[in-house]
């Protein structure tokens, strides 16, 4: 008797060669590194360190977005192809996956600021929140424009649907959800219709025009606060 097929037999990888084509995660560039050699650590601020290790923090999740988001485009198309949901479920997981690294890298940008305006807020639970309200003293224009970005995130829904993926019954999928009344006694259920493929693809590229002006705005601050350090792209 033949064994029967499970999720596992329909795993495909993209060649090094696809993760490296052009796609949206491309909006997002990266920021400027700081040229400080090894060498001379002596000689250098201690903070110094402190920006360009956060920097290369962000940088290297920009590598894992891209990674994922391969693997996302490449399940879609065979799904296209044959029309297996199990093309289709790997779909949409890579696509959770992706949309969870372009908000750690949204993460890691609020570190680069931490360490950039001299915040220095330990990084823990409920970091964002602390080194903006600190952030709001130092640099009020700063502070607005990030703001508004951050706002567009919210209302757009991005960051429920990736704190759904991280911690709930994801977006991307169907689901049921319980009814609870205002003394929170159980009224039934309801169900919510998963995201599509497409909806999910269209969500990672709004995110990446929001991470794109956020990038912009922060390589612009560390050319004004480092002019002699910055390596060239």
């Amino acid at each position: 008797m033949e064994n029967s097929k499970d999720i596992y037999d329909f795993i495909v990888n993209p060649t090094k060669e696809e993760i490296r084509e052009n796609s949206v995660i491309d909006k997002i560039k990266g920021l400027y590194v700081l040229n400080i050699p090894n060498n001379i650590i002596g000689f250098q601020s201690p903070h110094v360190y402190l920006i360009s290790d956060a920097i290369l923090n962000y940088n290297n999740e920009i590598f894992m977005a891209r990674t994922f988001y391969a693997y996302a485009t490449k399940y879609n198309e065979y799904y296209k192809k044959v029309k297996d949901g199990n093309y289709e479920i790997w779909t949409k997981k890579y696509i959770e996956q992706t949309i969870k690294e372009l908000f750690s890298i949204y993460d890691k940008s609020i570190n680069v600021i931490n360490y950039l305006f001299n915040i220095n807020i330990k990084s823990g639970s409920g970091n964002n929140g602390k080194v903006a309200n600190e952030l709001k003293c130092k640099d009020k224009d700063f502070y607005d424009k990030m703001s508004k970005i951050y706002k567009r995130l919210h209302l757009k829904g991005y960051d429920s649907i990736r704190n759904n993926i991280t911690h709930n019954d994801s977006d991307m999928f169907f689901r049921f959800s319980p009814n609870f009344n205002k003394k929170k006694i159980y009224e039934g259920w309801e169900t919510k219709k998963g995201m599509t493929a497409e909806e999910g693809f269209k969500a990672i590229d709004e995110i990446c025009n929001l991470l794109k002006e956020n990038e912009e705005l922060i390589n612009n601050k560390i050319i004004e606060i480092y002019p002699l350090k910055i390596e060239q792209k």
